[in-house]
């Protein structure tokens, strides 16, 4: 760029030096346009280099950097129309000049004349090879060069005068054509690679069933993919330019904003690798649950984050039905073993921590084997359905009632005001466990046994309160069934 701006600043300088010479009015005016045509090559060059840094499309550089040559070569025409004139004049008057002396002038100087003749003649065609000539082949390159014809011959003076240089001139714009054209082509080759890798990229987005979504710094949304269309409700154009929270609960858009205002100022500890989940709001206003990956990037001095957005509402309910199945019987609907321990524990450390009462109560069912013997184990399964339906009958919704295995039954009585309550209970479910049950049209009847210990009467520990139900359960058994027996009793 220094190279050409020096080359234009050479012909400028030619053009002021030309303009030394006599000039008529005709040759200054000529002057003027070729040297306003060359400010405005110098200029436009300076506008494709802009342009093409601020990604202008390619038809609007080609608009922007026109060039109307007319009155450049107007001045060109202008000027080897007015140095023949000259020319003719000359010669017009040296022929009046040599009629008038073969009037006045006496033969003998004829000699002198034909000298001066030859002289004039040489003169002449110095001016036409010199002057004339090259500034006319100048002109048949500015007509060519105007007309995109880039192949054309411009070294073709090398003489160091004012033609020469604006010779010189014409060169450099040459190679400033060719060097536009060389950047039109690699701007629309870039552009061609631009528009392939959006193009990709998009598809990409498109073809990803997951949410992608984009925003600046401010959380201002810039890219929202198919995926999240189909994820929040929205269309694409309801969303983007338009802040994020939009798309959040109002605790979590809190959150958010308070999250981006940390991660600016390089105070965040998030660990962007790792999924979150959180709740988000769709267009209708349902909230449901998401799993958001979350990535940064900087992108012109501005910070861009992209998130990734997986709807897990399926997920959630499968994983809280695995989790229902895991912690509970199959059979019966109550607690298996594994929430019951869980419970006890829970229950445990409750009632140390707040100085509460609970009870626990081991349920045995007697003559329960012969009932799957005699009527199959169909009737076994329903029955065993009925005693759970009479257990969370007899009990309180605080209550822990779970099935152990087989026809073994237990219960928490949680935050008991005395252990009498654990009585009550036991009676209730004798109650109502000693009466005939139709099963399949089978009147079927059962016996229960139960045996209870209490917190912290008898223990805080839950292996020692599990132990002392049980030998609370075996001595009931051991007199004679259908009844309870406290831990404590057996100690007295």
């Amino acid at each position: 760029m220094t190279q050409i701006i020096n080359s234009i600043n050479q012909a400028n300088e030619s053009i002021k030096q030309y303009r030394l010479l006599p000039l008529s009015s005709s040759e200054s005016l000529a002057l003027t346009d070729i040297e306003n045509t060359i400010k405005q090559y110098s200029k436009n060059i300076d506008t494709v280099h802009i342009l093409s840094l601020e990604n202008t499309p390619i038809a609007a550089i080609d608009d922007a950097v026109k060039i109307d040559d007319a009155h450049a070569l107007r001045g060109f025409t202008i000027l080897d129309t007015e140095i023949s004139r000259q020319l003719s004049e000359k010669s017009d008057n040296v022929t009046r000049a040599l009629t008038l002396v073969k009037q006045v002038i006496p033969l003998s100087k004829w000699v002198s004349i034909f000298a001066i003749i030859f002289t004039m003649g040489a003169l002449i065609v110095l001016i036409h090879f010199y002057i004339i000539l090259p500034i006319s082949k100048i002109s048949k390159v500015m007509l060519q060069l105007a007309g995109n014809k880039l192949d054309v011959d411009t070294d073709i003076f090398q003489s160091r005068n004012e033609i020469g240089q604006m010779a010189k001139t014409i060169s450099v714009f040459k190679n400033n054509m060719i060097r536009q054209k060389q950047s039109e082509h690699e701007l629309i080759d870039a552009m061609s690679a631009i528009e392939k890798e959006e193009l990709f990229i998009s598809s990409i987005l498109n073809a990803v069933r997951d949410g992608i979504i984009t925003i600046n710094s401010k959380g201002i949304i810039e890219v929202f993919n198919p995926g999240a269309e189909d994820i929040f409700g929205y269309n694409k154009v309801e969303v983007v330019g338009k802040n994020v929270s939009m798309l959040m609960n109002k605790e979590n858009a809190d959150s958010h904003d308070a999250y981006l205002e940390r991660y600016l100022k390089g105070d965040s500890t998030r660990d962007q690798r790792k999924a979150m989940k959180q709740m988000a709001v769709r267009k209708n206003g349902e909230t449901f649950p998401v799993e958001i990956t979350l990535n940064s990037v900087k992108i012109d001095d501005e910070i861009k984050f992209t998130g990734m957005v997986r709807d897990i509402t399926e997920r959630e309910v499968w994983e809280e039905k695995i989790k229902y199945l895991a912690m509970t019987d199959a059979l019966t609907g109550l607690a298996n073993r594994n929430q019951f321990n869980k419970r006890f524990l829970e229950i445990l450390q409750h009632s140390q921590r707040f100085n509460t009462l609970f009870s626990l109560l081991l349920i045995d069912l007697d003559k329960f084997k012969p009932v799957n013997d005699t009527y199959g184990h169909q009737v076994g399964d329903i029955l065993l359905q009925k005693i759970a339906e009479i257990l969370i009958a007899s009990c309180r919704e605080v209550d822990t009632i779970a099935r152990l295995g087989g026809d073994e039954f237990t219960i928490l009585l949680n935050g008991i005001n005395n252990t009498d309550e654990a009585a009550t209970i036991a009676d209730r479910i004798l109650g109502q466990l000693t009466q005939p049950l139709i099963i399949e049209n089978h009147t079927i009847q059962v016996g229960v046994s139960i045996g209870i210990s209490c917190f912290p009467d008898d223990s805080s520990d839950i292996e020692e309160l599990t132990r002392m139900a049980d030998e609370a359960l075996y001595a009931s058994k051991q007199e004679g069934r259908n009844t309870y027996r406290y831990y404590s009793e057996l100690s007295d």
